[in-house]
């Protein structure tokens, strides 16, 4: 069953995974306002600078997800984004249509789907005048208007789903909340947990022409921040309560050897809210243990609706984030409540289930054993993006690369050649085949370097393949 469905929709998954991946690079963006909207409350200058950025909002999401969808990063594709959006904007204002963020997602999905087509197109000798950037965005702008003119009815709808899930919701925001906290850990393994959390925090609900749980909440919607609230006992107190309950699972050697790492991974958890390292601790070696991870948070996400908890979170719910959105939000005090009587119950639970099920989950820390030399440390980072290459099939089987905060997605020729034993074996805390075309790397903090590494070495070799 679950190969019928990746031969089925392998492609539309990779397509969700790409746009995941992509929406990170706007989302920053998002962080960067609510930090100056918090700002701006200690300096009265930066209030008119910070609505401004909002009200550019959409044309931002259209730039960020276009230039994050390709491999290689074109400033071109963004340009086409905004020339996308720009024109779309001229057919929204004649059918009274408000752009949303999700408008710009749109927009820049669609400029992807052109650059994709144009960028390998030889013109003829007889137009030689005419260079590929510029027929790129005459195309974009010919195909835009028609595109805006016969899909802008469909976003239309979207929006208005968005719209009236925020209507059904009303009234239960503690069953909402739980839904939203159980599939947002839910979807981690897989690498989807942004999608739902674009939809929650960009296009739930409306409030004075805005919509999703971030604006409406920036804008001052008494009922925006019930469905998100919860997510922050998770980061801050349960799953550092679930790191130390795994550390004391440890033998006596392992917990020396390791003791540094765990101390390093529970106080980024809970200053930003980067969860993912401690949860590829426990995901691959104990599915069923996952499970009762994400049924928790969801029950967290319910009792801190239940309690009236009223914040956001901008990027990660950590105690950054905290101390900048509590401002305007409700019983946000209560979050330590919650957190600390249930860091006990994590605690227990993980503890109890490591020893009673004898879970393996000093496998995938060997890793994090980083030597202190800059010297040997980019040896090591050479040598473990060397491995993954031979373990994905060689630079000739790696279509597309992509880097997130945890994990490498990537898109191969053939999944058949991909050796997961081997890149366990080179420290990679997971590996996720899906179809025939896309893996997943679960890496932890360090991927950002392996990335730039694996995407230089393959560089290199296309360049000596085309000489």
């Amino acid at each position: 069953m679950r190969l019928f469905m990746y031969k089925k929709f392998g492609h539309i998954f990779v397509s969700l995974q790409k746009l995941a991946q992509a929406l990170l690079l706007p989302l920053i963006f998002v962080q960067v306002i609510i930090i100056l909207e918090w700002l701006s409350t200690y300096v009265a200058s930066i209030n008119l600078f910070v609505w401004k950025l909002q009200d550019y909002m959409p044309i931002i999401f259209a730039i960020g997800v276009a230039i994050g969808f390709v491999e290689r990063k074109s400033s071109l594709v963004g340009l086409c984004a905004a020339i996308f959006y720009i024109v779309g904007i001229s057919v929204a204002l004649k059918n009274s249509f408000t752009a949303q963020s999700f408008y710009g997602i749109f927009c820049g999905i669609c400029a992807v789907w052109l650059y994709n087509r144009l960028k390998d197109v030889h013109i003829p000798k007889r137009f030689l005048f005419l260079k590929q950037e510029h027929l790129m965005i005459l195309v974009t702008i010919v195909v835009s208007v028609v595109i805006n003119f016969l899909l802008q009815p469909i976003v239309f709808y979207f929006d208005q789903f968005g719209i009236k899930m925020g209507e059904l919701i009303k009234d239960r925001y503690a069953v909402a909340a739980m839904f939203n906290g159980f599939c947002n850990r839910l979807l981690v393994p897989i690498g989807l947990h942004h999608l739902l959390y674009g939809f929650v925090a960009l296009q739930l609900g409306k409030y004075k022409e805005v919509q999703g749980e971030i604006v409406r909440y920036a804008n001052g919607d008494s009922s925006a921040g019930f469905i998100m609230a919860g997510l922050y006992p998770v980061a801050i107190f349960r799953l550092p309560a679930a790191a130390l309950a795994i550390f004391c699972g440890l033998p006596k050697e392992e917990r020396k050897k390791n003791k540094g790492t765990f101390l390093t991974t529970i106080l980024t958890t809970i200053l930003t809210g980067v969860t993912e390292p401690i949860e590829y601790l426990f995901i691959f070696t104990s599915p069923i243990l996952y499970l009762i991870h994400a049924g928790l948070a969801g029950l967290t996400c319910f009792i801190s609706a239940q309690l009236n908890v009223r914040i956001i979170y901008s990027y990660f719910p950590g105690l950054f984030s905290y101390f900048i959105n509590c401002g305007p939000g409700e019983n946000t005090h209560y979050i330590f409540y919650i957190g600390a009587g249930l860091f006990v119950v994590y605690f227990m639970v993980f503890y109890f289930a490591i020893k009673l099920f004898h879970i393996p989950v000093n496998r995938y820390l060997s890793f994090n054993q980083r030597t202190t030399s800059k010297r040997n440390e980019q040896a090591q980072v050479n040598y473990i993006a060397r491995r993954y290459i031979e373990a994905l099939g060689g630079v000739g089987n790696i279509s597309e690369l992509f880097s997130c905060t945890t994990r490498l997605r990537i898109v191969v020729n053939d999944t058949k050649l991909v050796d997961q034993a081997q890149i366990k074996d080179t420290g990679a805390l997971g590996v996720n085949k899906i179809g025939n075309n896309y893996v997943q790397i679960i890496v932890g903090m360090g991927v950002d370097d392996i990335y730039r590494e694996i995407e230089s070495i393959c560089n290199e070799a296309k360049e000596r393949s085309e000489t």
